[in-house]
């Protein structure tokens, strides 16, 4: 999903760490967006005038991780990064970076 987008939303991502970056897909185009969370290195927050500005095709967000030698994929998501795709009906794309490189993004939801 959103193949050709891959290296914008990683390069995203290392660009914002070690705050969690997010964008939006608008017209197959990344958009990057501003975090607005109150502490953006532990989770992200969008403008809710968005949703009025763009039809949202996706919404992309990182996690920022420190590399470690464990089992764990750190573009896991959070129990609120799935109840908040469900809710908005969207397809969410995670990717995650450690400052240096980033991870191809997984996806939830979807066509």
């Amino acid at each position: 999903m959103f193949e050709h987008l891959k290296s914008e939303i990683k390069a995203h991502a290392i660009e914002c760490f070690p705050n969690e970056s997010c964008g939006i897909i608008v017209g197959d185009q990344y958009l990057k967006q501003d975090n607005i969370a109150e502490i953006p290195t532990q989770d992200f927050k969008l403008s809710s005038n968005l949703w009025l500005q763009y039809p949202i095709q996706a919404i992309v967000h990182s996690h920022p991780f420190e590399v470690n030698k464990s089992n764990w994929d750190p573009r896991t998501p959070s129990k609120l990064d799935m109840t908040n795709q469900q809710e908005t009906g969207i397809p969410w794309g995670i990717t995650a970076t450690d400052g240096t490189a980033a991870l191809d993004p997984i996806w939830l939801g979807g066509p």
